[in-house]
């Protein structure tokens, strides 16, 4: 059985809204500790 197209878009757009909070956490920790390891080195 193949998923018609909107099954494929309602997926996606659930792996979406969980899977992006998640990436914005990871990049605010490491833009934070690169902002904080350049205010160590200055």
């Amino acid at each position: 059985m193949t998923m018609p197209v909107w099954g494929w878009v309602t997926l996606f757009m659930i792996v979406a809204a969980i899977m992006i909070p998640i990436k914005l956490k990871v990049l605010k920790k490491i833009i934070n500790k690169n902002n904080s390891r350049y205010e160590d080195e200055e």
